[in-house]
C-alpha cells in the first residue's frame, strides 16, 4: 500500500500512443488485461484513452513519490 505524498500530474502525448497502439508488447507490459480489452474496444478513441490512462498511472507515481519503482501494470 502506498501512502500518498503529494500532488500528481502528467500529460501524455495522443500521437505517441498512437505508434503504441498497436505493439501488444506495450500494451500487455504496462496495462492489466483488462485495462488492454478496454484500451482496443474503443475504436477510434483507442489512443485517446490509452494515452489518459497512461498519464493517470505516472501522476499517481508521483503521487506516491516512488517515481516508476512500481511497475504500471500494478496500478489500475
Amino acid at each position: 500500500m502506498c501512502k500518498v505524498r503529494g500532488v500528481g500530474i502528467d500529460l501524455c502525448d495522443i500521437s505517441r500512443m498512437e505508434k503504441n497502439l498497436q505493439d501488444d508488447r506495450f500494451l500487455n507490459r504496462f496495462f492489466t488485461e483488462a485495462e488492454a480489452a478496454y484500451i482496443r474496444s474503443r475504436g477510434l478513441s483507442a489512443s485517446q484513452s490509452m494515452a489518459g490512462m497512461w498519464a493517470a498511472k505516472e501522476a499517481f507515481l508521483k503521487s506516491v513519490g516512488v517515481g516508476l519503482a512500481l511497475p504500471l501494470q500494478d496500478i489500475e
